[in-house]
């Protein structure tokens, strides 16, 4: 009885007790031979046409991008941060010092002055997108800072729950040398209120042109709280005036048609709050203040320098987390800067992207695994690597099974990869049947 087996992936063929398959030595099989009523083989497999990639697992880090800090655009106290680890997202709150907030809003030009009418630039046009993602209309989105732009502030820094308290703070050192401003008399903005007796220390006129910046209003004085010679050295109310100056209420945003460059933070997008480099009650004079990333999380791989060749920029990798399912991702950077740490081979830092934010569940942080691709044949016959045969001759062939009956065909390899092999000539076409073990 003639029967047919395979060892190890690949095919053996028992006659008598005597070998005669797997390496055809007794046969001495040809190139293409014909083999009639020796059985069929215990399975098949189809030849497809496909792209065979052959991978390099490496290490790698699940996480979010290195963390940018902020610091404090002014000296006070911190009265509120973002907690670490929330997100903050556009028109939401980043910090208070002194219970002034600083506004995320989204946009590359950082904020370095004070925005109004009148005012032209880059950073207009930022807060003017912002103003109209936030849904406040009726404004051209453009580089000028108009009236109607400053509607559309007053507007929104009032929907932020704004109360009016029309009061004017200030912390300057000294005493009040000179009021200049009587109870029922009109002011126009930036208009000088009082002096200061001591030039040695932040002049009261400096505090209010600041102030007016902030509140740029004509309006008229209601209270005066303040007389020649009282000290002004702990943020005494020195005077009221009927303005739009609002300060108070759930963000604490002043309603005054400007924006400061202290009260907003232009951001890249919605932010993660990374880390504090100061606390809620702790006196700052700037320096960091609190670190953010992006929200989306990335993997980062030191790749060996020898290995550099793997990383392309647009090529996808498959990012394999502990416990969940393979991911897909994209090599979205390529250091070019070789690195060392603590003694190892040199590496260059790879960033991977990954879309499928969801498939990382709730991970903030974990070790994976990428694989890179290391080698790739398009469109090419393939079949699987359990159907070769080793020829007497040398080489490789498959048994291609046809109805009831077979023939061993001498093929060319090419590469291998996920289990099946490249292969050609042998008159292999898509489509064939081969023959497989059991």
């Amino acid at each position: 009885m003639k029967r047919k087996f395979w060892i190890a992936g690949v095919a053996v063929v028992v006659l008598a007790g005597t070998i005669v398959g797997s390496v055809f030595l007794a046969r001495g099989s040809s190139a293409t031979e014909t083999v009639a009523n020796l059985g069929l083989p215990p399975a098949t497999a189809m030849v497809t046409r496909s792209t065979l990639v052959e991978t390099k697992a490496v290490p790698g880090t699940l996480g979010f991008a290195r963390p940018i800090p902020i610091d404090a655009p002014q000296a006070g106290t911190i009265t509120w941060i973002a907690p670490a680890g929330s997100t903050v997202k556009r028109g939401e709150t980043l910090f208070k010092i002194d219970e002034q907030p600083a506004v995320a809003l989204y946009g590359s030009v950082p904020s370095y002055r004070t925005l109004r009418d009148g005012a032209e630039g880059a950073d207009v046009r930022q807060l003017k997108e912002n103003l109209a993602e936030l849904g406040y209309t009726g404004i051209a989105v453009d580089d000028v800072y108009t009236a109607e732009t400053a509607d559309a502030v007053r507007a929104w820094q009032a929907d932020l729950g704004i109360s009016s308290r029309s009061s004017l703070y200030f912390g300057t050192q000294g005493t009040v040398g000179e009021i200049l401003v009587s109870e029922g008399d009109d002011v126009e903005e930036g208009q000088l209120l009082a002096r200061m007796n001591t030039a040695t220390t932040t002049s009261l006129q400096n505090a209010l042109v600041q102030a007016s910046l902030l509140a740029p209003v004509a309006g008229t004085v209601t209270t005066i709280n303040a007389f020649v010679g009282d000290p002004v050295d702990m943020n005494i109310a020195v005077m009221e005036i009927v303005t739009n100056y609002q300060i108070g209420g759930r963000v604490g945003l002043s309603e005054t048609g400007t924006v400061d460059p202290n009260q907003i933070v232009f951001m890249p997008g919605a932010v993660r709050i990374a880390a504090h480099s100061a606390h809620i009650g702790e006196a700052v004079r700037g320096g960091p203040l609190l670190s953010y990333t992006d929200t989306v999380r990335l993997v980062t791989v030191e790749l060996n320098v020898i290995d550099q060749a793997l990383a392309v920029e647009g090529r996808n990798v498959v990012v394999t987390i502990p416990g969940r399912e393979a991911v897909e991702g994209e090599i979205s950077k390529v250091g070019t800067v070789v690195k060392t740490s603590n003694g190892s081979s040199a590496f260059i830092e790879v960033t991977v992207t990954i879309a499928d934010q969801k498939a990382l569940g709730a991970l903030s942080a974990a070790p994976v695994d990428v694989d890179f691709i290391s080698d790739e044949r398009e469109d090419v016959l393939t079949v699987p690597i359990a159907a070769l045969l080793a020829l007497a001759e040398g080489g490789y062939g498959v048994e291609i099974v046809d109805g009831n009956t077979t023939r061993i065909s001498a093929i060319t390899t090419g590469m291998f990869a996920a289990g099946r092999v490249e292969v050609s000539g042998g008159g292999i076409s898509e489509g064939a049947t081969v023959g497989m073990p059991k």
